[in-house]
């Protein structure tokens, strides 16, 4: 089956838009199943957006952007908890930053 790089566009703009669903959540909301599929459509924004019309550099760039967010948002807890304890400000940092986005 082919789709035309409109419709790739389309499913690009669907995938990337349903990923700030979860993103928009605070990060105690998101359950595991949530980050998994936040994951997946993400994944699915950038493999479309790489296929789309009029796609262009500045879309590959707000792809791997919403990826790298989405892995940061995912496992967010583990990266904090391996952060020496004198780094506690940059925890602080960190999940404050990650909580005002996703409001």
């Amino acid at each position: 089956m082919q789709i035309d790089a409109a419709l790739h566009h389309q499913i690009a703009v669907d995938a990337n838009n349903s990923t700030w669903e979860i993103l928009g959540k605070a990060l105690d909301e998101i359950s595991e199943g949530d980050a998994e599929e936040m994951t997946r459509r993400a994944y699915a924004a950038a493999y479309h957006w790489q296929r789309a019309e009029g796609s262009n550099p500045t879309n590959e760039a707000r792809a791997s952007w919403l990826l790298l967010r989405a892995w940061v948002t995912q496992n967010w807890r583990t990266i904090i908890s391996r952060l020496p304890a004198k780094f506690s400000f940059l925890t602080r940092m960190i999940s404050n930053s990650l909580n005002q986005t996703s409001m």
